[in-house]
């Protein structure tokens, strides 16, 4: 593509509306003796468009000679001009600009969002820090705006509550609050929650969904914390939701509700679906992964995945989209995906599904993502999962008996369900669960107790047949005993 042209036009003046053509409209606001605003718009042919305001300046530049002069025409600004958006809608404007004009345009204004090493260039610059950055914070440069104009979405907090009234008169309300905080270290994107079987896990999940969208059979609330204001199915932070389940018993029963004018919703899993159906679903999906940005995203994914799974490293499921026309790849890719097992399957099929599926603001309902995968894969999945609502700023909540998927995830991230009759609770964990093992995790959170444990009792029994001898019990084991199984039969012993 040939680089854009740029004119520049006195203040007042109207902007070109031939196509492809850029104004800068001078502004004369002044920065403390700067003067370095512009107005750019851009030609449609039939209109000019106002993509927004941009700061222009030049290295050197002082206050006694401080307004910026450019060329009248220009194709691409030179040295020592550098240039930087004033807000997030302006770069969101240019990257929307037909024919993929925008970065481009960047390039040629010599943006420093979109140049690391021109704004290391220009850091010291007084002009930068008092006029361009006058009302933008350095660090929004270089993490929203330059993630704009990688093609990610804008990061945004979220910060909402869901409110469920009492089972009964004696129980109290429950209230569950989700914060998403941008760039936070380590991500708060995806939240959990834990509980025993049958403490309703799946249930709230599913009236999540019904919540958000509006439907008769909600039984809670959605309330938006940054605005203190409940909320109804058209005001939800979220235009889209996906819900993702292959469990055979929690949600073959529940119909997916319909999607509104403010909100999207689709589902994925084994409900209703015969094997050939998964095939179809994945080769579709795959297809339209296969395009624009999301073909980058779904490697990412797949590439998540075959790190932690030499299996499917072999498979090199990345040269599916390189196999030429669209119907060849959908063969091969149906192929390759009915040799799969279960728990791959259901591992490709998510993350492809997800690419799909997640724009921005999203939210993903995600049910026991362990079913029939292998603890690495999982930890995989739920990094993938956790790197894609990131990057199309949206939030996913899991539902999970697994350690491996709480040791991804902070303790503010978690909540702990527990049911007595009808009194329905929720609490946060004491225990920091990123990046904790996975044993503790094992004990600590969802209390697993050796003193319960199948082989414990089967030591108890041996003992008693054994006349209480520890090395008896060993020879009919044939030694075939671990080290906790050791260290409980001795403590038996004695």
């Amino acid at each position: 593509m040939n680089a854009p042209r740029f004119i520049v036009a006195q203040k007042g003046s109207r902007p070109d509306k031939t196509a492809g053509i850029f104004t800068l409209v001078i502004d004369l606001w002044d920065d403390y003796h700067f003067k370095t605003l512009f107005t750019l718009h851009y030609g449609l042919g039939d209109e000019s468009k106002e993509v927004g305001a941009v700061k222009i300046a030049s290295l050197g530049m002082v206050e006694y000679d401080a307004h910026t002069t450019i060329p009248s025409r220009f194709s691409l600004l030179e040295e020592p001009f550098f240039s930087l958006g004033q807000d997030r809608e302006y770069y969101e404007t240019l990257m929307n600009l037909p024919g993929g004009v925008g970065p481009i345009a960047l390039r040629s204004l010599r943006d420093v969002a979109r140049d690391a090493s021109l704004l290391d260039q220009v850091k010291n610059e007084e002009v930068l820090s008092t006029s361009l950055l006058r009302s933008i914070p350095l660090q929004t440069v270089a993490t929203q705006f330059r993630r704009i104009i990688e093609g990610h979405a804008a990061l945004t907090p979220f910060n909402f509550s869901y409110l469920r009234p009492p089972c009964a008169d004696t129980t109290p309300p429950l209230s569950l609050n989700f914060d998403v905080v941008p760039d936070s270290t380590p991500p708060t994107n995806l939240h959990v929650m834990i509980g025993a079987n049958g403490v309703g896990k799946s249930r709230m999940l599913r009236d999540f969904l019904l919540t958000a969208s509006g439907a008769k059979a909600a039984l809670g609330s959605f309330r938006d914390e940054l605005k203190s204001a409940r909320l109804d199915s058209t005001q939800m932070p979220f235009v889209n939701v996906v819900n993702v389940s292959f469990s055979a018993f929690d949600w073959g029963h529940v119909a997916t509700p319909e999607p509104s004018e403010f909100l999207t919703v689709h589902a994925v899993g084994l409900s209703g679906l015969a094997s050939g159906d998964l095939v179809d679903q994945f080769t579709e999906s795959l297809r339209v992964c296969a395009e624009g940005r999301k073909r980058g995203r779904w490697l990412a994914a797949i590439a998540t995945l075959a790190r932690a799974d030499g299996i499917l490293a072999e498979a090199a499921l990345d040269e599916l989209l390189g196999s030429g026309k669209k119907n060849g790849m959908s063969a091969s890719a149906g192929r390759v995906f009915e040799e799969m097992s279960s728990g791959h399957k259901i591992a490709v099929l998510t993350v492809t599904r997800l690419v799909e599926l997640v724009e921005e603001r999203s939210l993903i309902l995600l049910d026991e993502p362990e079913t029939h995968l292998h603890p690495p894969l999982l930890s995989a999945l739920t990094r993938a999962i956790s790197d894609l609502v990131i990057d199309r700023n949206g939030v996913a909540i899991v539902a999970t008996h697994s350690p491996v998927v709480l040791q991804e995830v902070p303790r503010s991230c978690v909540w702990t369900l527990q049911r007595s009759g009808d009194d329905l609770r929720a609490f946060r964990l004491q225990t920091e669960t990123f990046g904790e093992s996975v044993s503790r995790l094992t004990s600590e959170v969802f209390h697993l107790d050796v003193n319960r444990t199948g082989f414990n009792q089967v030591l108890r029994e041996l003992l008693t047949q054994n006349a209480g001898s520890a090395e008896l019990v060993m020879s009919e084991l044939s030694d075939q005993l671990g080290s906790e199984g050791r260290f409980v039969l001795s403590s038996l012993e004695q």
